[in-house]
C-alpha cells in the first residue's frame, strides 16, 4: 500500500491509503512478470478502446498483441512508466514489418 499524508486548507491532516500500481506489487518476486504488466496496461486503456470504432478497436488489439512478442525483453526493464516499453515493442515490430515490405518491394523491382 502507498500511504500519503495530505493537508487540507483548514489545517486538518488526512491519511490517504492507496493501492500500489500492479507492476509495483510484490508477489514473491521484486517485479511482476512483464506479461502481467502488459495486461494491466491494456486494462487501463479499455475506456480509450471503447471509444474507438470497431475497426480501430481491432487495430488497437493487434498493437498490444505485437507488444507480447517482446515480453522477455520487457522483463529486463523496470520502468516507472511501463507503457514506454510497450510502445517501444510495438515500434520495433512495425519497423520489422516495414523492412520486410521494403525487401519484398526491392526484390520485385529487381525481377522486373
Amino acid at each position: 500500500m502507498s500511504i500519503k499524508i495530505a493537508q487540507k486548507d483548514l489545517g486538518a491532516t488526512i491519511l490517504v491509503i492507496a493501492p500500489l500500481p500492479v507492476w509495483e506489487r510484490k508477489m514473491g518476486r521484486t517485479l511482476l512478470p512483464f506479461s502481467h504488466v502488459l495486461e494491466s496496461e491494456r486494462e487501463k486503456w479499455k475506456p480509450f478502446r471503447k471509444g474507438l470504432s470497431k475497426e480501430d478497436q481491432q487495430v488497437f488489439d493487434r498493437l498490444f498483441d505485437r507488444a507480447k512478442f517482446h515480453t522477455h525483453a520487457g522483463g529486463y526493464v523496470a520502468h516507472s512508466w511501463p507503457m514506454e516499453t510497450i510502445l517501444l515493442s510495438i515500434c520495433l515490430e512495425h519497423r520489422k514489418r516495414i523492412e520486410e515490405i521494403l525487401r519484398k518491394h526491392k526484390k520485385k523491382r529487381s525481377e522486373d
